[in-house]
């Protein structure tokens, strides 16, 4: 059987999607999976060890110059490599309109999210076949539920790995063999940041336990907080830019990680390293990264798993201690 899956992005939606592609592999034979993704995210469908083929698509770069694209044939040459193949059957776990065309373009019969299930509602217009999925689900669970659905198999009751192939990783590793702790303090949403005076406060704090603190940084912006961070303790290595499975490779060794809503602290959670994430106005219950040895802390933005308010300020209700205090809780510092 062939599959096309469509989840072109982000990076924790990408890793979401592992499980279900796990739980497809087991339930039906002779399965050969094809991903259509963004491709700045294309090496990322290549961890899971039954991928075959990767389709990459650069609708965030076409954006910003969409005539340069036509002109130097991307475009056509993307649809011509959608319509190659017929599948037997084509999964949107996106739920965008966006990616409900992409599904409408290849060829074979496409599933997707019903009127009430996707994302964006009217894509369920382009699929051949929807199914209703409860949004009172994490994430990951619905993506299975939807694989379930249409591949006709039960979902399993236990939790499935997300069967990561770390000899896809890169050989980088870290420059000595102690213990160290990443902290993921970077995100694009400014209401997703934990002050930078607790990261400070956190790196000063773990250098009493004799344990290196890693900061990576992707743009100036953290690159200056990373060296914020770096001042208040000399446990302290920054991390030089580099790429996500670099920085997946130098994750997957460490003893712990501590991260704000965003994708590494998912693939901490692929992965099984220890994780505290932080949640200021996003619901770990629904988006909480994913596997064992993970705990969420959330915010006083939260009352009964509901959001009341995206003041920063707010954020500050988790403190230093309660990550240090929650860390012990996950590994031996």
């Amino acid at each position: 059987m062939k599959l096309l899956l469509i989840k072109s992005s982000s990076m924790g939606d990408i890793i979401h999607t592992f499980p279900a592609v796990t739980e497809a592999i087991n339930n039906i034979n002779d399965l050969s999976i094809d991903w259509l993704v963004e491709e700045s995210f294309a090496e990322l469908p290549l961890w899971h060890n039954g991928i075959e083929n990767i389709i990459t698509v650069a609708t965030r770069r076409w954006r910003k110059n969409i005539l340069q694209a036509y002109r130097n044939n991307e475009i056509s040459s993307f649809l011509s490599n959608l319509k190659a193949k017929k599948y037997d059957a084509i999964i949107d776990a996106q739920g965008l309109i966006k990616s409900a065309i992409f599904s409408k373009i290849a060829k074979g019969s496409s599933h997707g999210y019903s009127y009430s299930s996707a994302r964006e509602p009217l894509a369920s217009i382009l699929y051949n076949k929807t199914h209703k999925i409860s949004w009172d689900m994490h994430a990951v669970d619905r993506i299975r539920a939807l694989f379930a659905k249409s591949l006709g198999y039960d979902i399993p009751e236990t939790t499935t790995n997300c069967s990561l192939d770390r000899t896809s990783f890169s050989n980088q590793a870290s420059s000595n063999n102690k213990p160290y702790i990443i902290f993921f303090h970077g995100t694009t949403w400014k209401f997703k940041h934990w002050p930078d005076h607790n990261w400070c406060n956190l790196a000063k704090l773990l250098e009493q336990y004799d344990i290196n603190v890693y900061l990576p940084s992707y743009n100036q912006i953290e690159r200056d907080r990373a060296e914020k961070i770096a001042k208040y303790s000399n446990k302290v290595k920054l991390l030089d830019k580099m790429s996500i499975n670099d920085l997946a490779t130098i994750l997957a060794k460490a003893t712990a990680s501590v991260a704000v809503d965003t994708g590494f602290a998912h693939l901490s959670g692929a992965l099984g390293i220890p994780c505290v994430s932080l949640y200021n106005v996003t619901n770990p219950k629904n988006i909480g990264a994913y596997g064992n040895n993970q705990i969420h802390l959330y915010s006083e933005n939260f009352i009964k798993d509901k959001i009341f308010s995206d003041q920063l300020e707010k954020f500050d209700s988790i403190t230093p201690t309660d990550v240090v205090t929650n860390l012990q809780k996950l590994v031996v510092l």
